[in-house]
């Protein structure tokens, strides 16, 4: 598997197919593997380039010598970019997203952005009157999972992280034999938490980003990412915004199809304008 390094840690990454380079981030407790289905649909139109974010999949845990920062893990995705040929487009899914977006307001060019249920909960922190109650639910859940670490209760503080993101039992109804490797990503998870609630960006920093963007979320998700996705639709410039009906949280993954026909409209859009503007500029 191709790699890079940051910052003395190894960063792993899948690469198939052809074309432009359409970079993919997964959600936390996951891995590359989680973009399988999208590789199978779109090799023969882009180069797909799945990344394994820290302590996941092929991926070196984070080294520890300070506390983890969103800006971390989007230097780790940018190692990779640099690797590849001309701007990318970057998809990422809930933890991935809020990588995803930390780089785009990093400055780094992209041909375009997508992101899916982005869980910035530190864009929560704008308005104490109106997100004190959405924060102290975010909070509430990375408070059990800490406590799971701390207590060496890993499959506790796991328990409640899923069954919030997939709904009740759904932890209960994971295979025996999955269960201990799910549990054994308690830290890593602890550590999202931690980086995503305490990020320095702000939603008027997403004001000025001037790349194509859609954002995507479902109709059944937790309040705090549905206000989260919301806001960022209507901040940022020309962004393009899509609930998918009837999913959650994880709808990559239950809704396939809608999440894939939504990603290549988008794609063709910026493509379509990508050549009207060549077309222009020789005219």
């Amino acid at each position: 598997m191709p790699h890079t390094m940051c910052e003395g840690a190894r960063i792993a990454y899948e690469t198939s197919g052809r074309g432009p380079a359409l970079v993919l981030l997964h959600s936390t407790a996951s891995s590359a593997g989680q973009w399988f289905g999208l590789r199978s649909e779109l090799a023969d139109r882009f180069t797909i380039v799945a990344v394994d974010l820290h302590g996941h999949g092929a991926s070196d845990p984070w080294p520890g010598t300070r506390a983890l920062a969103l800006a971390d893990e989007a230097a780790a995705v940018a190692a990779v970019i640099g690797e590849l040929e001309g701007p990318v487009h970057l998809v990422g899914h809930s933890y991935g997203g809020a990588v995803a977006l930390n780089l785009a307001l990093s400055g780094r060019p992209l041909a375009s952005l997508t992101v899916i249920e982005p869980v910035a909960f530190h864009l929560l922190r704008d308005d104490p009157r109106i997100d004190a109650g959405l924060l102290a639910e975010v909070t509430a859940v990375a408070g059990a999972v800490q406590e799971g670490v701390l207590s060496g209760d890993y499959a506790g503080g796991m328990a409640r992280f899923v069954d919030y993101w997939n709904g009740a039992g759904a932890w209960a109804a994971i295979r025996p034999d999955r269960q201990p490797g799910l549990a054994r990503m308690a830290p890593a998870v602890a550590l999202h938490f931690a980086a995503a609630v305490g990020s320095p960006d702000r939603l008027a920093d997403c004001a000025r980003l001037a790349v194509p963007t859609l954002v995507l979320s479902g109709e059944r998700t937790t309040a705090p990412a549905a206000a989260i996705s919301s806001r960022l639709a209507t901040t940022i410039p020309g962004c393009h915004a899509r609930v998918v009906a009837g999913a959650g949280h994880m709808l990559p993954r239950t809704h396939p199809e809608p999440f894939l026909r939504a990603l290549v409209a988008h794609l063709d859009r910026v493509t379509a304008g990508e050549a009207k503007a060549r077309l222009l500029s020789v005219a």
